[in-house]
């Protein structure tokens, strides 16, 4: 049985799980489990406190952050059983959901799973609560590839690709070099006019690089734009401080007047 309330759902990021159970498994259990805990772990600060609520859902902790013994099945467990032990935990924990959904079935779609989360408590975040479910069956190995959310025009939702620059998106793979090879990782080297293209003359295009930095901090803004506090802090700060490498702020003088000062150029 859950140990969280009837109605509420975990939407902990799936991979901040994953590492903490990789993480004991190639350890000694720790007395507590708390958030500096998984701060050592590397987990954000931000999502330390949905990944403790996700792990009590899962029963692997009570209030008091103790191991229970559903986390020490899951320590101690062989590489082959692991999977099972954690399929187990995972079909008592979301039972009800069980019920609607079958892994098992190949045309199964994100949105049906979503529907299964309907009624489940915070509403606002049931696309991450049914990305979390489905992570973790994955990782359990009872559904090979997890179905990902449709976008508003029917189409599945883009997902971002690992090391990929923002100059890199949306571009077809080159044909082979002239020599007959293919190039790294599909991609043929910028000549200087590309580069220059892209990022501005030698001197760096501001504005260009400016225009990059939005980019970047646009797409880490969450769908659907919900944050904690402390996530919008974060992401904020990381904001500010990135802006103020290319724009210098004027100090005023005594007299309140703006005074004239050289550009930064990054």
């Amino acid at each position: 049985m859950a140990a969280e309330g009837l109605s509420f759902r975990p939407y902990a990021p799936p991979q901040n799980i994953i590492t903490f159970l990789k993480r004991i498994r190639g350890s000694t259990l720790p007395q507590v489990v708390d958030q500096d805990y998984l701060g050592r772990l590397g987990i954000p600060t931000g999502n330390a406190n949905r990944v403790l609520q996700a792990l009590r859902f899962l029963c692997l902790l009570p209030e008091d952050g103790h191991p229970t013994d559903n986390l020490k099945r899951l320590q101690v467990a062989s590489v082959s059983d692991y999977p099972t032990v954690l399929g187990q935990i995972l079909r008592e924990a979301y039972s009800e959901v069980f019920e609607f959904v079958d892994l098992n079935d190949p045309s199964l779609t994100f949105e049906q799973v979503s529907d299964a989360f309907r009624t489940y408590d915070p509403h606002g975040q049931n696309t991450r609560m049914v990305t979390l479910f489905l992570g973790l069956c994955k990782e359990a190995e009872m559904i090979a590839n997890a179905p990902t959310p449709r976008s508003k025009g029917g189409r599945p939702a883009l997902t971002k690709k690992a090391n990929t620059s923002i100059s890199q998106r949306g571009r077809s793979a080159p044909p082979a070099s002239d020599g007959g090879g293919a190039y790294a990782n599909g991609i043929k080297p910028e000549d200087d006019s590309q580069k220059h293209a892209r990022i501005g003359t030698p001197h760096g295009d501001k504005r260009q690089r400016l225009s990059n930095m939005f980019d970047l901090y646009r797409e880490a803004i969450p769908e659907p734009c919900e944050w904690t506090q402390e996530e919008y802090n974060t992401w904020l700060e990381g904001f500010i401080g990135s802006l103020k490498l290319f724009v210098k702020i004027k100090p005023k003088n005594e007299f309140g007047i703006t005074e004239e000062s050289s550009p930064v150029t990054p």
